[in-house]
């Protein structure tokens, strides 16, 4: 097949998909690849860069890169010496402007299959609050919360944080809404801390989360693929570096410790339920669902992510490799998972 992977985007978490995209690529096999990398500005290119050079972003000054566009009426990318029409699309992409729904939909009008979630899912996955209203309405528990819009809080700061404390209590996170890679997520143990935490959060999205901190939690993580009939990793615990599991501890820090598999005697409970969510939340191809797990043994989903990490060290690969599938077994199935989506949507149309 012609597989296009597409990397990079407007996105705070541009080096992350890069990252990720350097490994998808060296374990793509038997397959015709075109790379088209995004700028953080947002310009597409076709480019020849190395795994190396697109890992380390340094892609973006490759003499080998073209301008694209896409013509709708066939689905190509067309750049000036040529142009191709993808059998299948493999946008690793991560936060906004490409795991919000925006890149999927764009795939949609371009009528290609591509990996992952199509709009709905990675639209409701990507935007905390709604995700937690899914999983509310399917009966999957998440810690208490609340969400707050920047035009709310402004000009009333003081008597907004004060109902929050009032209505949520401390210990509690504070987080964008619509983010990846705890970018913009702070934990607040005290009133005279949240106005800035809350802030910081403003800064990433119009709309922010806050939520009860789980005590002592252990963080569960299990990886989920399918479309009708989605299949469940064995789970894997993180122990991170920071009281936060943020971009230094998921992919800087040596210190962070995954334990694969968890080894939790949760196992099948938090298997069941990470199914139950992909389900709830209408999600095809790929997701990560996470989870804390209480001093007590209760458990609380935390969120999905509809594009995790790809990385060599990242917990989706590590944890479908646990439980038998290698990485380039997993990238094949992914694709075969798109191409069988598609033709069942095309049926209905």
């Amino acid at each position: 097949m012609q597989v296009a992977v597409i990397f990079g985007g407007r996105s705070t978490e541009y080096p992350i998909s890069c990252m990720s995209a350097a490994s998808v690529l060296r374990n793509i096999k038997n397959h015709d690849i075109v790379k088209i990398g995004i700028s953080k500005t947002g310009a597409w290119y076709k480019t020849d860069a190395s795994e190396s050079d697109i890992e380390d972003g340094s892609w973006i000054s490759s003499p080998t890169n073209r301008a694209v566009s896409i013509c709708f009426e066939d689905g190509s990318l067309v750049w000036d010496s040529g142009r191709v029409v993808p059998d299948v699309v493999f946008p690793v992409l991560h936060g906004k402007n490409g795991e919000d729904g925006t890149i999927q939909g764009l795939l949609e009008l371009m009528r290609v299959p591509y990996v992952g979630c199509g709009v709905l899912a990675s639209a409701v996955c990507q935007d905390k609050a709604y995700a937690n209203m899914m999983f509310e309405r399917a009966g999957l528990k998440h810690t208490e919360w609340t969400s707050l819009l920047r035009n709310d809080f402004y000009g009333r700061e003081e008597a907004v944080c004060d109902k929050i404390s009032e209505q949520i209590g401390y210990p509690l996170f504070v987080k964008p809404s619509n983010a990846g890679s705890s970018i913009g997520v702070c934990r607040v143990d005290k009133r005279e801390q949240l106005v800035q935490a809350v802030k910081l959060a403003f800064s990433y999205d119009r709309r922010v989360i806050i939520e009860k901190a789980v005590t002592d939690p252990q963080e569960i993580e299990v990886a989920v693929m399918g479309n009708h009939e989605p299949i469940a990793s064995v789970s894997g615990q993180i122990f991170s570096s920071k009281d936060i599991y943020d971009f230094e501890a998921k992919y800087l820090s040596a210190d962070t410790v995954l334990r694969i598999p968890s080894g939790s005697d949760k196992e099948e409970q938090i298997r069941a339920m990470a199914l139950k969510a992909y389900t709830a939340c209408d999600c095809r191809g790929l997701a990560r669902v996470d989870f804390m797990v209480d001093a007590s043994g209760e458990i609380f989903i935390n969120e999905i992510n509809t594009m995790p990490g790809f990385t060599s060290g990242s917990m989706y690969a590590k944890l479908f490799g646990a439980s038998g599938v290698d990485y380039s077994d997993l990238v094949e199935m992914l694709l075969e998972f798109a191409v069988e989506d598609m033709a069942e949507r095309e049926i209905s149309i």
